[in-house]
């Protein structure tokens, strides 16, 4: 349920007249985290796949990850 509700509110946000044209610019992305109290993982939502993965394997959040990790 939880998950869904990620699913549901990321849909919400996009019909936010602001958060949709800063979409369309380019200037946004968003992105659908939740975390796992059992594991302790954060899990992103992969938008290709619709469904959750770990935040290190979920391809969009893995190269935004990276690009911190090249930060001083």
């Amino acid at each position: 349920m939880a998950r869904e509700n990620v699913i549901a509110q990321l849909a919400n946000l996009r019909t936010h007249p602001s958060v949709a044209l800063a979409l369309q610019q380019g200037t946004l992305r968003l992105h659908g985290w939740m975390y796992d109290i059992a594991s302790g993982d954060v899990l992103a939502l992969d938008p290709e796949q619709r469904r959750f993965l770990p935040l290190r394997d979920c391809p969009q959040t893995a190269t935004m990850l990276d690009g911190d990790r090249r930060q001083p």
